[in-house]
């Protein structure tokens, strides 16, 4: 109804109540493991233990702290969301900067390093998933993270310019490289 005031939600569950659907807008950090078909090829058991302990050891405490919400993992891949851009790039930064400690001691061979884009957009969450353009454009900047690194939409740029001290390359999309 138009001229409606509404209760908006923002916490750390914006999940709907079960069947019903919202809208918000967010910041959405995807990632995935540049590689990791090689890396199955190579010891498809121990690839699939060790990308449950990352999970387990990395990706969910460090999400926690950051006040961002993980929603989907599936193989290789995980996607959340977050209230705070600032707060997603943050997330994105200690990730990367957790896998480099977890591949120290490992021959090049077998690390894995996570590619990650973020972007802040209009997400529409339905029961445990999300789905818009925010998460597409998210999904499309993986392609441009370095191995190791953030792509960074030019929003998500705009946002953390004035409110972070990093090293910003541009290529077809923003994007810092952590190595």
């Amino acid at each position: 109804m138009r001229g409606e005031i509404r209760h908006l939600h923002s916490g750390k569950d914006p999940k709907p109540p079960s069947g019903q659907t919202s809208r918000r807008l967010a910041a959405i950090l995807i990632g995935d493991i540049f590689g990791y078909s090689r890396l199955m090829h190579q010891d498809e058991d121990e690839t699939v233990a060790r990308v449950k302990r990352i999970k387990r050891d990395v990706l969910e405490p460090t999400i926690a702290e950051h006040d961002g919400r993980l929603v989907d993992t599936a193989g290789d891949g995980f996607l959340a969301v977050f209230d705070s851009p600032v707060e997603a790039v943050r997330c994105g930064i200690v990730i990367q900067q957790s896998m480099v400690a977890r591949n120290a001691m490992l021959s090049r061979e077998h690390w894995i390093e996570y590619r990650i884009g973020i972007n802040l957009g209009d997400i529409r969450f339905e029961e445990d998933s999300v789905y818009g353009d925010g998460v597409n454009v998210a999904a499309r900047l993986l392609p441009h993270s370095p191995e190791g690194g953030l792509a960074l939409s030019a929003v998500v740029n705009g946002v953390i310019r004035q409110r972070m001290n990093l090293l910003i390359v541009i290529e077809s999309a923003w994007s810092i490289s952590l190595n």
